[in-house]
């Protein structure tokens, strides 16, 4: 009902353009700071209403164990104690970052449009824990991983209150909130680390047999770097991810190049449950693949390690005319 009004108000338009920009600039720079002030101002008018800050603080005992008769029973107010004491946690945290500013080197990208194929786009680091859980899901279900799992673990939280009611504080003490509360942050940290280690530089090295490829050999291999495999394969574990079957793998299973090219071109005709994608590839392109996969036999020929742009010049001599 609201998608393509929603869009165009955040474009600025039909498409993305140099007023999508001045936009997202225009909403970082005012809306979003105006409102988290109002957000901060209701924040502290239910403090002092409730009173949450303002508490008669306890008279300390003496080096006898007794409750010491020179000091008082002393009300903790909200001005002026809370606030010096906010003020001055919000100054260290604001010179910290005024140092950061001044000294620290903001890590950049090349500059926008630059052409490289082996380029993954990735969030900041704080996010990737969710885009990593995103890897498991695809399709129509990628909405369960990106919406419906994120909710229902902050709703978790919010009922947590209200499933374990006790005036405890030792964690040893609340079974529930501390067993939510690890599995929270080991699944957080797992998914972090296995999120960066996928985003680590891949396709720049290809292993191949130590001995002259044939000549269907040579185009496999230029299919293999043109449609960029490595993105899902590795070979013996070098060169690309592990989100597929390792090509070595493939060669031990014994699969013949007409069952290899038969995969490449409909995978799910050949098992239903895959989630390789089709590739419209000419007949001799599907058995060149499938004859350097093959040839992947690096105990009878051993191994060599080739860089992707020596293969790619390859491709690029073959189409000039």
């Amino acid at each position: 009902m609201i998608g393509q009004l929603l869009a165009n108000l955040l474009l600025s338009g039909d498409n993305v353009s140099g007023l999508t920009i001045t936009r997202f600039y225009a909403i970082h720079m005012l809306i979003l700071p105006s409102l988290m002030v109002c957000l901060v101002v209701g924040h502290i008018y239910l403090i002092r209403l409730h009173g949450v800050c303002e508490h008669v603080s306890s008279p300390k005992p003496d080096m006898e164990g007794k409750s010491s008769l020179v000091k008082e029973n002393r009300l903790y107010r909200f001005f002026p104690e809370h606030t010096a004491r906010s003020s001055v946690v919000f100054l260290v945290v604001l010179a910290i970052l005024l140092l950061l500013s001044f000294f620290g080197k903001i890590p950049g990208d090349e500059i926008a449009g630059t052409i490289d194929e082996s380029y993954l786009p990735r969030p900041e680091w704080y996010y990737m824990w969710l885009f990593q859980m995103l890897t498991y899901f695809s399709g129509s279900t990628e909405a369960f991983g990106s919406l419906v799992i994120p909710i229902v673990g902050i709703l978790i939280l919010f009922a947590i209150p209200f499933l374990e009611k006790t005036s405890f504080l030792n964690a040893a003490k609340r079974p529930l909130a501390s067993a939510v509360g690890v599995t929270s942050i080991v699944c957080i940290v797992y998914l972090t680390l296995t999120g960066f280690s996928g985003a680590r530089p891949y396709g720049e090295i290809i292993p191949v047999p130590d001995r002259q490829l044939t000549q269907t050999e040579e185009l496999g291999l230029g299919v293999y770097v043109e449609q960029n495999c490595a993105y899902c394969h590795n070979i013996q574990g070098q060169g690309g991810h592990r989100v597929g079957p390792d090509m070595v793998n493939i060669k031990d299973k014994n699969r013949t190049r007409e069952y290899l090219a038969a995969f490449i071109k409909d995978p799910q005709s050949q098992s239903p449950w895959s989630i390789m994608p089709k590739y419209e590839l000419k007949p001799e392109q599907l058995t060149g693949v499938a004859d350097f996969i093959l040839s992947l036999d690096f105990d009878k020929n051993g191994k060599k390690i080739i860089k992707k742009e020596d293969v790619t010049g390859k491709i690029i001599d073959s189409k000039t005319p």
